[in-house]
């Protein structure tokens, strides 16, 4: 028994053990973050690279998402990617948000078919906000097809907003038959409303 502690040398041990493995268990939330992040590096190092090559000085994709100055050397080299490369889901998400900018309305037909295409949540999200950020009136044909397809899931959700402001005078009408769409419903009240609203504020 040690001196002064009522405990015997190996209860001590035993004890000194318990902290040391609940220290790891502690901290192995950090180190899986920190092990996902140098896998999703690796993933995409020859995009960076690529990027790096045509004057972009950024550390991941995601360094587009959002960029304040204009990019668009960069969009043909992301939307090469998005097309051929097989990246883990984060890396396609941050493909195909950098897309989400004027300039690539150039790749309307790419992008949507990527999209009816797309397989996973993360890439199908990213494609949504993509084509919903670059459409124009000439587009929301589209996007109503898009929105009326319920395989396309909850990701149709985004692209309300743009049909409402680019679709003209049978705009509201259009959202309106979202609101018995389970997945739409919410988002379609929320945008009628408002309407309703800056009609009444005029």
């Amino acid at each position: 028994m040690t001196k002064g502690t009522g405990q015997t040398a190996a209860e001590i041990m035993a004890e000194l053990e318990a902290n040391l493995q609940f220290v790891a268990e502690a901290k192995e939330p950090e180190l899986e973050r920190f092990r996902q992040r140098a896998v999703w590096a690796d993933a995409e190092k020859d995009i960076v690279s690529e990027l790096r090559n045509i004057g972009y000085d950024i550390e991941s994709v995601w360094d587009l998402v959002p960029r304040a100055e204009p990019y668009p050397e960069a969009l043909p080299v992301l939307l090469w990617h998005l097309e051929h490369g097989d990246y883990p889901a984060r890396i396609d998400e941050g493909l195909a948000r950098a897309m989400a900018v004027p300039d690539s309305l150039f790749a309307w037909k790419d992008l949507v078919a990527l999209y009816s295409a797309s397989k996973t949540r993360d890439r199908r999200d990213g494609l949504a906000a993509a084509l919903a950020a670059i459409a124009t009136a000439t587009e929301v044909h589209d996007l109503i097809q898009l929105a009326d397809e319920p395989r396309n899931g909850e990701s149709r959700v985004l692209f309300l907003r743009p049909i409402l402001t680019l679709g003209g005078q049978d705009a509201r009408a259009t959202v309106e038959r979202y609101v018995e769409d389970e997945e739409l419903a919410r988002e379609a009240r929320a945008l009628l409303k408002k309407s309703i609203a800056k009609k009444r504020a005029r």
